[in-house]
């Protein structure tokens, strides 16, 4: 694929609650030349969704919390229908680096999927981060038969041909891992792309995510999603 240019490229943001930090992290994006923003507002209860449309992005709404995988799908859906040439998701509570996103869009001229890894650039990432981690390349490896570097990191980039390929179930944060073992059930090619990540008091403060429990019912809902 040729060079993208930032016009084409579509930054999907699932938020839920996240208007401490929403506009900081859309102005970032603006200042890397990134405009083409949708903000999925996955039934917040604060100011998320207005957050959004003040800074100008597209904005989806639930009305009730329907989770990080609904979201994404929501994304890659109007991905699709808009014709970007790509997609590239991140985490709306500020971990990730916009910087970064040049470098996953650089990927896509050879693959048709850029992941972005953690673990290369940093040490200190926080145990529970690990952890989780550390499952969901285990269930990777268990149900796809596939071992990657960072199968929980929400920066990834991907090609318009591969969006339309994928099928996803996932309502929640096994949507991650989901698309990791689509990716060889679709014969989709990958790259792994060293990335920054910023754990802030904030982003540390929303850890629930990665919970051993939470870790647990990921599980639960992938082993049902994979009997399908």
């Amino acid at each position: 694929m040729p060079a993208i240019k930032s016009s084409q490229v579509l930054i999907a943001l699932p938020a839920h609650n996240e208007e401490k930090v929403l506009g900081q992290v859309l102005q970032s994006l603006h200042r890397c030349s990134y405009t083409q923003i949708i903000v999925v507002d996955d039934g917040s209860t604060d100011r998320t969704m207005q957050i959004a449309r003040q800074q100008g992005a597209h904005v989806v709404s639930f009305a009730h919390n329907k989770g990080k995988g609904c979201a994404l799908r929501a994304a890659i859906s109007y991905a699709i229908k808009k014709k970007y040439l790509a997609l590239v998701t991140m985490d709306a509570d500020g971990q990730h680096d916009p910087r970064d996103i040049p470098a996953l869009l650089k990927g896509l001229s050879a693959y048709d999927v850029a992941l972005g890894n953690r673990f290369v650039r940093h040490t200190a990432i926080p145990v529970y981060a690990r952890a989780a981690n550390l499952l969901g390349n285990i269930v990777n490896l268990a149900f796809a038969g596939m071992w990657v570097h960072d199968s929980q990191c929400g920066l990834r980039a991907y090609t318009r041909s591969a969006l339309t390929k994928l099928r996803l179930h996932s309502t929640h944060y096994e949507i991650d891992t989901e698309i990791i073992r689509e990716l060889k059930r679709k014969h989709l090619s990958y790259t792994q792309v060293p990335v920054r990540v910023r754990y802030t008091t904030y982003s540390k403060s929303k850890r629930t995510k990665q919970s051993f429990l939470m870790g647990l019912e990921t599980v639960l809902r992938l082993v049902r999603i994979y009997r399908k």
